[in-house]
Formats: C-alpha cells, structure tokens, sequence
C-alpha cells in the first residue's frame, strides 16, 4: 500500500488556524483577510494554484514553489498581493536571454488580451444580467450597509446598556436625595461601587487596540483612560453622598422628626460610614436643643406673663372689689354646667392663664423630646446604632446617655421649682398652730399669685397646674430613665402640692373674713328665720374644702384631676387642710358680729309673712343673726365637719366641740 502524501502551505496552515506564526509563543486569534498579512495575501484555491505553477511568460518554465519560505512565495506567486517582478525573473527566469524576454511579453500581452475579449464576450452574452446584479447591487447596497450600521449600533447601544447606570449614578443619586429617597440612593450608591470594584470591564466597550493583545502599550493607554473616566465619574457620586452625608445629620439634630425616621437616618449614616459616629450627633443636637428649648421657653412666657401681671396690676383692687368677685363665683356655683366658666374668667383669670400658659409650654418641652431622646438612647446603650472604631479612637461611653437624659429633667425641675418657689423637700409634717397675718388683699405671700385673685378661681388654675405636672412626672417616669430622675420628678410634685396647699388655705381664710359682705339679709324659703347668707357659707367652705383635696391627692401615678375613687391624703396634708377649715369656720363665724352690730347709714326692707322687717334696726339683724347661727350650729356646721371627716379619714370630734360651743 502506498504511503499517504499531504503536502499543505504555510500560509493555508495560518489562516486555518488563525495564527501570525507556525510557532506562536501566546494564544492568538488573527483575522487574515482582514488585516495585511502575508497569508492574507496569497489566494489558496485550487484554480489559482494551478496558474501559480505555470509560467505568465509562456516560456515553458515551471514555477516551482515547494521549497520556499512563505515570504519568498508572496514575491515569486503572481496570485499574491505581495508580488515582485524582480523576485519572480530571478526565481523562474534566472537564464533567459533578452529575446527570450521579449518573446514572453508578446506571449503575456497576448493572454492578457485573450482574457480581455473572453470577458468581453462574457459580458455581451450576459449584457441583461450585469444590467440587473448592477441594478440590484444598487438597490440593495444601502440597505445591506443600514443593516450593518444598525447591528453596530445595536452592539454599542448594548454595550453602553450596561453601562447606563453607571454613568447615569450622580444624577440619578441627586434626585433620589432631593426626593428624599436616601434608601433607593443608598442602594444605587453600593451598587455602582460594587461594579466599580469588581466589574469595571463590564463598563465601557472593548476598542479594537484592546483586542490586539500584541500592542501592549496601546492597551494600557486605554486602560488608563478608562481609569480616568471612572474616577471623574466616581468623584461626581462620591460629591453627591457627602452632601447627603451633611443633609442627613442635620435631620439627626432637628427634634420634629419622628423615632422611626431618626432611627432609619441613623442606620443609613452608618453604612456610608462618616467621620463621626452619627448616634452622637443625634443625642448631642437633641440633648442641647432640648436644654436650649427649655431656657428659651421659659424667657420667652416669663415676659409674657411679666407683661399681662403689669396690665393687671395697673388696675386698682380692694376688698369690696375682691368681696364682689368671690360673690359671683359663689352664685355660679348653683349651675353647675357653666359653673366652671365663671369661676375661670374670675378677677386675676388673664394672669392665671399665662401662668398656665408657661408651664404647659415647658412641660411640652420635656414630654416632646425626652421619650424619643431616651428611646434612642436607651438603644444605643443595649449595643445598636455602634460600629467597630480602632484600638486608638477615644469612644463615648454609652453610660452617658443617662447624664445627658437626666440633665434634661434636672433642667425642668429647677425651671418650675424657682417660679413657684419650691424646695425638696418643702413638706413640714407639723405646721404650725399659729397663723400668720395674712395680707388683706393678697391673701398668701407666693409671688406668682395674681393681686387680688380669690379662693375659687385659685383653686381651679392651681389644680390644673399641678395636674400638668403630674403628668409630665407620670410620662417620664413611664420611659424609666433612671431612679435618680423619678425622685426627683417625685419630690417636685410633692413640693409643689404643699406649696399650693399652703396658697389655696391662706386665700381661703382671707375670703373666709370678707364672706360676711355676702349677706344679702335674703330669707331662705326652705329653712324659716334664716338667711341664703347660710347657703352660700356651706359652698364656699364645701368648694375649697374639695380644691384642697384634690390638690393633696393629685399623684404621677396617673390623671390627677378625677376623683372616681376614694384617695388618701398624707397625714401632713389632712391637718393642714382641716387646721384651715376649722380657721376659716371661726372666721366665718366671727364676721356674725359686725352684721349685727355695725351701724347701717341706708334703709333696706325685707318682706316677711307677718310684716316688713326694716334692717336699719339694729334688733332685727340681732334677731337674724341669731336664728342663723342657731341653724348653723344644729344642721350646716354638723353636715360640713361630717363631709370633712369621711373625705380626709380623720377624727375633728374635740374641734367640733369647740366649734359648736
């Protein structure tokens, strides 16, 4: 059998396998017939070959190519586009004699012209044919190179499709911020830094200087181009988050916003990892803003109270005046719907309101801020909202939280114990049996309380002050901050109770004594022989008794203005509230006297069964007073200590004795 013979060019063998060289050091994937290569040149068709061989001269050489390097191929072979008329003489013809020259241009001239009529002849054989391939040619060149345009095009769009976001992230992350989106900014901003890091080829189209892996210089020029686009692109997102950086702890020191967002706001500074840990950013901005919210407050109603005390001292005040007053409070007692409202709007009612008005402010200070301060803060404490920090970074001790909370109800107990005049603690157990001379118009010594203002109306502004209190002692207590804050808020609200206590029982016997200014010398027509002067006695001892009570059971336990149960009253306070009943009663008692005995200057008539009775007649007030104190004694007097008694749980039996002696 005989041995198989494959004899194959080099250039055949290049081009097969995509190669420069027979010996490639690197892997390649070359293109031949789109580049200038030598095997891109030569034509490997067996047709072609077959005209390689033979001789163009027609001088019966044989161009014999079989032991030539493919370079010397591409100079000799007249198929190849490298071809060289010299190379080919000294080759094929190195002996020919110049006649032998010339012959084979004849023969050369004489091929070419054979070829030239054969086209020709091809041509007008075919005439119609080339008429329509040059027609359709012509028709369909356009849209073949539209088509290419577009599938270069479409390959680019797609490319710059994965790249869109990318180059699209500083404005699409300024809107985000701007919409305060800081979620959908911060997802975008650890996508785009991800692909920056781990994708970058992925970001911008291969060039074809790239794809020739034997330019190595001109690869990484293109590379450091890319490295330029990408950190210009970088800088504009990297702008963009600091500013949401900045924004985002401004919103940590606004006290508006709500625990879930401040929380959120926390977390997302957290991820972009600032300079500062931003947890103190917001406990340090709540901390001074509520501090600075409590002293402003306070300056900024102690004026408007100062101003409204100036415009209610500028008018004059007796006790004829104050006596007037008490009457209409006492009237309106017997509706009880629109009691309230008289009672309320009662001389001094301006003054009592912009007190009113200053503690609700910084009460509001306290309970709008501390509850979501500590929420924080008591989270912090328990581990969240930290980050890792380096051996050599001094952090804050979560433990100061606590100081910076209790700052802030140290802050409100000093603001409300230095208007009203309170000290911890304020409470004697045993008042003195003695009474001070009380201020005929004042009534109490107590700066705050407003010239002239009667029991009544004191009665109603000091429990819905001391109410407000109990409830900002009950709402910060309720968060548990410390046990140092709850006695302290504690004390403040039993100081605050003895002090009322001590205003309400001092202008409680100073209208105790102008009570008799009240008698009418009005018959009652359900008790014979007695006044509605005896009437009125009862509700004012009944309505202050009650205003003394409940001041002395308001708690921080809950509501302090109810009283849908029976509380207890501290011993301290039940011998208080009972030492100015009984004192107000004598008093009450004692202002009998001059109803009978003082000289009456005007006539005043009242009409009986029997008669008329003329009180310009000094034995018929005798005659009254007499009969209502009688009534006093029996029935009014008797009721009332009874009512005292169950209410405070105590014992009066030796003063009431006394009283009834």
């Amino acid at each position: 059998m005989g041995r198989f013979k494959v004899q194959v060019d080099e250039a055949t063998l290049l081009k097969a396998y995509r190669i420069e060289s027979l010996e490639p050091q690197e892997w390649q994937d070359v293109d031949h017939e789109t580049i200038d290569s030598l095997a891109g040149g030569m034509t490997s068709s067996a047709s072609s070959t077959n005209d390689a061989a033979s001789d163009p001269l027609g001088l019966g050489a044989i161009v014999d190519v079989t032991g030539m390097s493919m370079e010397q191929k591409a100079a000799v072979l007249i198929s190849s586009k490298s071809f060289d008329p010299k190379a080919f003489l000294s080759a094929v013809h190195p002996d020919a004699t110049y006649e032998e020259l010339a012959m084979g241009i004849r023969n050369l001239r004489h091929s070419l012209d054979s070829r030239s009529e054969a086209i020709r002849v091809l041509v007008e054989e075919n005439f119609d044919r080339f008429v329509s391939v040059k027609f359709s040619a012509d028709v369909f060149l356009p849209v073949l190179e539209n088509a290419s345009k577009a599938d270069k095009l479409r390959s680019t769009l797609a490319v710059f499709e994965r790249s869109k976001f990318f180059f699209n992230l500083p404005g699409s992350l300024r809107e985000a911020v701007e919409a305060r989106r800081y979620d959908a900014a911060m997802r975008d901003y650890k996508k785009g830094k991800f692909l920056l890091e781990s994708k970058p080829g992925q970001l911008l189209p291969t060039s074809l200087a790239t794809a020739q892996s034997s330019q190595s210089s001109g690869s990484t020029a293109v590379s450091d181009s890319q490295k330029r686009i990408f950190d210009k692109v970088w800088t504009a997102v990297e702008k963009v988050m600091s500013e949401m950086r900045e924004t985002l702890l401004d919103q940590l020191k606004e006290p508006s916003r709500s625990v879930e967002e401040q929380e959120k706001t926390i977390e997302i500074l957290l991820e972009l990892d600032p300079s500062e840990e931003p947890i103190w950013t917001f406990l340090d901005g709540q901390h001074k803003h509520a501090l600075d919210s409590l002293r402003t407050t306070n300056e900024k109603y102690i004026q408007r109270l100062n101003d409204m005390r100036s415009k209610h001292n500028s008018t004059s005040v007796n006790q004829a005046t104050i006596a007037k007053d008490l009457e209409t409070c006492i009237i309106s007692l017997n509706e009880e719907r629109t009691s309230e409202q008289v009672i309320a709007k009662a001389y001094g009612w301006e003054v009592w309101q912009s007190i009113w008005d200053l503690l609700k402010a910084i009460s509001e200070v306290v309970v709008s801020s501390l509850p979501g301060f500590w929420k924080i803060a008591r989270a912090h404490m328990n581990g969240k909202f930290q980050r890792a920090a380096p051996p050599t970074t001094n952090r804050r001790s979560p433990n100061q939280c606590r100081t910076m909370a209790l700052d802030i109800v140290k802050q409100y107990i000093a603001t409300v114990s230095e208007f009203f005049n309170v000290s911890d603690p304020a409470v004697k157990s045993s008042p003195k049996l003695s009474t001070p001379n009380i201020d005929p118009i004042a009534g109490t010594t107590a700066a705050f309380v407003p010239l002239g203002t009667n029991s009544l109306t004191s009665a109603y502004f000091l429990q819905k002050i001391l109410s407000e209190i109990a409830e900002v002692v009950h709402d910060v207590s309720a968060v548990d901050i410390s046990s140092e804050a709850n006695q302290g808020l504690s004390n403040l609200l039993v100081s605050a109770r003895w002090k009322f206590e001590e205003v309400l029982c001092g202008l409680w016997e100073r209208d105790a004594h102008l009570l008799n200014r009240l008698e009418t010398w009005e018959l009652n027509k359900e008790v014979a022989n007695t006044t509605t002067y005896l009437t009125r006695i009862h509700k004012f001892q009944k309505h202050n008794t009650t205003g003394a009570y409940k001041i002395a059971t308001i708690s921080g336990s809950g509501s302090g203005g109810g009283r849908s149960q029976q509380k207890m009253v501290p011993p301290e306070f039940t011998s208080k509230i009972t030492k100015a009943f009984l004192d107000c009663l004598y008093a009450i008692l004692d202002g009998f006297i001059p109803l009978a005995t003082e000289e009456r200057s005007e006539s005043l008539t009242i009409p009986t069964n029997t008669g008329v009775l003329d009180l310009k007649d000094t034995d018929v007030r005798v005659l009254l007073v007499i009969s209502n104190l009688a009534h006093l004694k029996k029935t009014v007097v008797p009721n009332m200590m009874s009512q005292l008694e169950t209410a405070f749980a105590t014992n009066i039996s030796s003063d009431r004795n006394t009283a009834l002696r």
